[in-house]
């Protein structure tokens, strides 16, 4: 047992290590964060050590400082990944496998924007080349569009 625990805790560790750092792999602690620090979730579908538009889409966008400073404030990250030279865990792999089928998704990038209560509001697939700036100004679009529901704090419960 305390060997299984060593396991799963290096699991974790090895996961959330190649996701990289403000990362989560796990969608259903990614919607738990979301909910508590009302934030949007952006899920981003990658093969991270092959597909080359999902790099430029890392190098350009989500490695920059104006993604990462808007991305603190506003959106949980959750990365789904896909990857041939890296191995993912049993676990890992099944549970990508299973969002990868409930978002439909068919091509690398796939960034899909979701509410706290992981109701879809957008999606891009692919990578056109957009600066941080204007790929923020596209999220942030799809934010407004949201309406104050999808954004505003929870109302306090009448006791």
């Amino acid at each position: 047992m305390k060997h299984l625990i060593k396991f799963a805790f290096l699991a974790a560790v090895v996961a959330t290590l190649h996701a990289g750092a403000g990362w989560l792999t796990d969608p259903v602690e990614a919607s738990k964060k979301a909910r508590a620090e009302n934030k949007f979730v952006f899920v981003e579908f990658t093969g991270s050590d092959w597909c080359p538009p999902c790099k430029k889409l890392k190098a350009n966008v989500l490695d920059t400082p104006a993604f990462e400073e808007f991305a603190k404030k506003k959106l949980v990250l959750l990365e789904v990944d896909f990857p041939k030279r890296t191995e993912l865990s049993a676990e890992q792999k099944a549970e990508n496998a299973k969002l990868k089928a409930r978002f439909r998704v068919t091509g690398y990038p796939t960034v899909i924007l979701l509410d706290k209560n992981s109701r879809e509001l957008g999606r891009m697939v692919g990578f056109s080349g957009d600066s941080a700036e204007t790929y923020v100004q596209k999220l942030e679009g799809w934010m407004a569009q949201a309406g104050p529901v999808a954004s505003a704090a929870p109302a306090p419960s009448a006791k």
